[in-house]
């Protein structure tokens, strides 16, 4: 896949290369986790169910990551992991959706982050949500390119400095979906959940700090030259 939190260049994806990364709860907080979303309905800026499904899935997706202080990258236009899931293609293959108004994407996000996220945390997750990178699909048997699809990406960089201390929440009353309420989302193992039991909320309130130093320590020793938060 491309480089974390890194342009492609003007390199592509080949329709029905298999991705070589899993949907996987978080291993050391560096390391992305992956979440693949096939994308049936092709995006498109008359289609404005279909931008509000990106900008949900993607929101759902940054705000467990935020919570477990993981790196993390959503697909869109790659089959699912599951197998059941694929509709047809092989897990983790590379689809492509048509995205005609690209920057309707990123505006969109940004719109909806300040709308979907509660509190006085949600100025930070504009610096820890990235923009969408879209990648085109090469056709099949080296075509120059399959009609016009893309795989869209979107980074989530949780970092210590703007995550110490917040739990972070957020509700989709304004897509369209989900509860009134803002929700604390979360990681676990390769799906991003809600935190609906009073105990289990209690409990990663009180692991927060735990997350926050160790992802510091992750950061500083992936990036030695890092001064201390």
């Amino acid at each position: 896949p491309r480089p974390f939190d890194g342009e492609f260049g003007t390199k592509n994806y080949s329709k029905g290369f298999i991705l070589n990364c899993w949907e996987t709860g978080s291993k050391d907080m560096i390391a992305p986790v992956h979440e693949f979303k096939l994308f049936r309905v092709d995006i498109d800026s008359s289609r404005d169910e279909a931008i509000r499904k990106f900008v949900y899935e993607t929101l759902r997706f940054a705000c467990g990551c935020l919570n477990e202080r993981t790196n993390g990258t959503i697909h869109f236009g790659v089959a699912d992991e599951v197998e059941k899931q694929t509709c047809g293609y092989n897990p983790k293959e590379i689809v492509g959706v048509v995205a005609t108004n690209k920057p309707l994407f990123n505006d969109k996000l940004t719109e909806f982050i300040d709308k979907c996220f509660a509190g006085e945390s949600r100025s930070n997750v504009h610096y820890c949500i990235r923009p969408p990178v879209f990648i085109p699909v090469k056709g099949s048997f080296g075509e120059p390119q399959s009609q016009d699809r893309v795989v869209v990406e979107v980074d989530i960089v949780p970092s210590y400095s703007f995550c110490k201390g917040d739990t972070f929440q957020a509700g989709f009353k304004d897509l369209g979906r989900g509860k009134k309420e803002e929700t604390v989302y979360v990681r676990h193992g390769s799906q991003t959940e809600a935190i609906v039991d009073a105990a289990e909320m209690r409990d990663h309130v009180k692991n927060l700090p735990k997350l926050d130093e160790e992802r510091k320590i992750r950061e500083q020793a992936k990036n030695p030259r890092a001064e201390n938060q």
